[in-house]
């Protein structure tokens, strides 16, 4: 009888009292935006974790998994706490937020474009050198529209900085800009 009653006095006490409660939505998010580049896009994304957790109701143990990682290459496998469908929304939101990413152009390759098309009517510079320099921007701009990995986004912008400054050089005094 005694053992009996240390049984249940034992699981009483352990039944009402739990670990570390669960991370709100609201951590997580800013936990994974802080490992994101600090620009519009991982701000995206950050909103969306936030809101995917809270509208899905986010088990604590996916969401302590996602706290726990130092990176994100780490947190992968903390998807697989989520339900099916809870991981399938959050695929889908992250999906189109690497679409609209995808067809966003960069500030620098808008103002690399205007500049082409400034090059392109200016009758100063030789139409050989005109097309030379189409050319190469076409070249470029066929992979702006391409989804594309952070590094590259980013080489794909220091790229477009380059090609404006040439531009540049070439315009500003030949056809007088």
């Amino acid at each position: 009888m005694r053992l009996w009653l240390l049984v249940v006095l034992t699981i009483a006490c352990h039944h009402g009292a739990s670990g570390p409660s669960a991370p709100t939505c609201a951590a997580v998010s800013e936990h994974v935006y802080a490992m994101l580049p600090q620009d519009d896009h991982g701000k995206h994304v950050r909103d969306a974790l936030v809101a995917r957790c809270g509208k899905d109701g986010w088990p604590g143990a996916a969401r302590s998994c996602m706290m726990d990682t130092k990176t994100l290459h780490d947190g992968h496998h903390c998807k697989d706490r989520l339900t099916s469908e809870q991981h399938a929304a959050l695929d889908a939101d992250l999906d189109a937020i690497e679409k609209k990413r995808a067809t966003e152009l960069p500030v620098e390759c808008e103002r690399y474009r205007l500049l082409m098309v400034k090059i392109a009517a200016c009758g100063k510079l030789p139409q050989a050198s005109r097309d030379a320099l189409q050319q190469g921007y076409e070249a470029m701009a066929r992979n702006w529209t391409r989804e594309l990995a952070p590094d590259m986004r980013r080489m794909m912008i220091e790229s477009c900085k380059q090609a404006v400054e040439a531009v540049e050089q070439i315009g500003k005094p030949v056809c007088g800009w």
